[in-house]
């Protein structure tokens, strides 16, 4: 078959003798039409979707009638378009069968995540195969931190100005304020919408969802396809939403706050001196206390000391006061961590 044939056939200039010819060619073939069809036609073909694929049977009937029933002779132009766009109705509905393309994006360190899409939807979906959890930028600006062995699907335009996020396994979500578009999260179950907040949805247990809202607003709705019904729930920050999947009833409670195990305070060391330099005295106080001490070295040059300093009975302040007693000195204070010390 040649390429010009082929060409005057889709041009509509062919005789009727060479349109049978090609229509044969393509009927034995049709897998040779797609390399004719360019990117802009695959782009811009709409197939009409009331027109139904012939079956076999119908085809069997329609060329048992054109044999015995004598038909009017159609201009070979429109007889050539029909065939292109029963051709590129056939095609369009394979093409549209065929898988998405799929693309890794990423790997890290045991981190895999994967993009499908799709030309015409763009459709995409992040899957974190790995048992840590892993956080990713959504195209508005909102952060997901994915947990171990989920993922997540969207259109990457957002379009409709709905923010429509489809989740299996368990995530957080930090959402970008856009009062226009919602953001809505889609579990087997449930439907989480909200306008500007943080929350996590987890749907892996078989027999409940669970929803945690940390800041913000949310409303819980079921989603369309499930069987039974509920009424949407309004969550205010803190509480924990429950949703037995069986029945349908849900349970909303506080969530138990974080145990806070209290941290002792770091005891100081009882100081003990056995005549030490004053000079001496100053700089061990400088390095346990962190304060800064200004002195004459001169000043305290054969000073001495033979004492206790126990800092649960004194302040190191005191302390340094009744140093300078002592020694006939001045302590002045600047700040609590600094002070100065001068001849009287």
């Amino acid at each position: 078959m040649s390429n010009r044939l082929i060409e005057k056939f889709l041009s509509g200039d062919c005789t009727e003798e060479e349109m049978e010819v090609v229509v044969a060619h393509f009927k034995n073939d049709p897998d040779t039409f797609v390399q004719y069809l360019t990117e802009k036609s695959w782009e811009t073909f709409q197939p009409d979707a009331k027109m139904a694929v012939p079956s076999e049977k119908m085809l069997q009937q329609i060329e048992g009638s054109t044999r015995t029933t004598p038909v009017r002779k159609m201009n070979p132009v429109w007889i050539a378009a029909a065939s292109v766009i029963i051709i590129a109705g056939i095609f369009s509905l394979y093409k549209l069968a065929m898988p998405v393309e799929k693309n890794e994006i990423a790997k890290d360190d045991g981190l895999k995540i994967e993009v499908f899409s799709a030309k015409k939807n763009m459709l995409k979906t992040i899957a974190n195969n790995t048992s840590r959890a892993s956080s990713h930028a959504l195209p508005d600006g909102s952060v997901v931190k994915l947990g171990a062995n989920s993922s997540i699907s969207f259109d990457e335009h957002f379009a409709n100005n709905k923010r429509d996020i489809f989740l299996k396994g368990e995530a957080v979500f930090t959402v970008a304020k856009d009062k226009t578009r919602p953001f809505t999260v889609h579990s087997h179950t449930v439907a989480v919408t909200a306008l500007g907040t943080v929350f996590d949805v987890n749907d892996r247990n078989p027999a409940k969802a669970i929803v945690h809202l940390y800041s913000g607003k949310i409303v819980i709705r079921k989603e369309k396809d499930i069987a039974g019904d509920f009424k949407e729930v309004y969550l205010a920050p803190g509480q924990l939403y429950q949703l037995n999947k069986e029945n349908l009833v849900a349970i909303v409670s506080e969530a138990p706050k974080a145990k806070i195990t209290p941290v002792a305070p770091k005891v100081k060391p009882v100081l003990n001196f056995n005549k030490q330099s004053i000079a001496e005295i100053l700089t061990q106080l400088q390095k346990e206390y962190k304060l800064i001490i200004d002195y004459n070295d001169d000043v305290i040059r054969n000073m001495d000391f033979t004492g206790t300093y126990d800092p649960s009975g004194a302040t190191v302040e005191s302390f340094l006061e009744t140093l300078c007693m002592l020694n006939d000195l001045t302590l002045t204070k600047t700040n609590d961590h600094h002070f100065s010390i001068q001849v009287k």
